[in-house]
């Protein structure tokens, strides 16, 4: 073989090696991110075929952090969502507007019990939300949080809403509307470290269901209910039982004459009542 065949031989040996290598580093970031795609959306196909929505949001978990991203959710899903219970979730944000309709805002985020803070809660559109209930459920690290954004005005259950929100020292709901609200059982009921509430802005003429609203609220000193009708409700058993720092008890608005089940409704040693139930 002469030297220019070499010659020739070795270069185009030399380029098909380059161009080799050029197809295999673009197949492998072709695949690199398809999977980065694929793990930001999978999840969410997965809820779109128990949903049946097209809209579902897609979402992410990664280093601890739930990321939610813009879309609609009609119903909740039949066997709750994907990042419920899921302890290693420290944060959540949300990147974009979440239309929730219906009962799925109901268990939303239930049973985080690593969460630690919530951003973005203003870009949740429960205008046309019906049920609340569990909604921050059992999120026993979560020490703060402000639910003043929300639109409750078609709401009609807000019961275990903060149940077992053991680490929970001050919530916001200035402004909250629930006046359609039927159910608040168990609402704070655990909430170990509340030691203050004020829910002056509560209008609870339509409730039905108050029991164990404030049960074992243990650091609870103070309470405000004085914007409270109870003229409806039905039930009202061991709605105080185990508030055993509350030094006061003004219940000076309150109606019992229709409440059906008032077993042990004011089960707290020591308090002084405003007035005998």
């Amino acid at each position: 073989m002469g030297l220019t065949t070499k010659w020739l031989y070795k270069r185009m040996l030399f380029v098909f090696c380059i161009i080799f290598g050029l197809m295999s580093l673009f197949s492998v970031s072709t695949n690199a991110n398809n999977t980065v795609q694929k793990s930001k959306i999978e999840n969410s196909d997965n809820l779109r075929t128990v949903n049946n929505q097209s809209d579902f949001p897609s979402y992410t978990i990664n280093n601890g952090v739930l990321t939610l991203y813009t879309g609609t959710i009609t119903e909740r899903p039949s066997n709750g969502y994907a990042w419920n219970f899921d302890s290693s979730i420290t944060k959540v944000q949300i990147m974009g507007e979440i239309k929730l309709d219906g009962n799925s805002t109901s268990g939303l985020f239930w049973g985080m019990s690593g969460l630690k803070n919530i951003v973005g809660l203003e870009k949740l559109d429960t205008q046309n939300a019906t049920d609340m209930g569990s909604m921050f459920r059992e999120d026993s690290s979560l020490t703060t949080l402000d639910i003043s954004s929300l639109k409750t005005s078609n709401v009609t259950t807000m019961g275990a809403m903060f149940w077992k929100d053991s680490s929970l020292t001050n919530v916001d709901l200035d402004g909250i509307d629930t006046s359609s609200v039927r159910d608040m059982g168990s609402m704070f009921r655990d909430c170990t470290s509340l030691s203050d509430l004020n829910l002056t802005s509560f209008n609870t003429s339509n409730v039905i269901i108050m029991g164990a609203m404030f049960w074992n609220d243990l650091a609870l000193t103070n309470i405000n209910l004085s914007s409270f009708k109870t003229s409806d409700v039905a039930d009202m058993g061991y709605m105080f039982a185990g508030c055993a720092n509350l030094n006061s008890l003004n219940l000076s608005t309150f109606d019992t004459r229709k409440a059906i089940s008032n077993n042990h409704f004011t089960d707290v040693h020591g308090v002084t009542l405003s007035r005998a139930v």
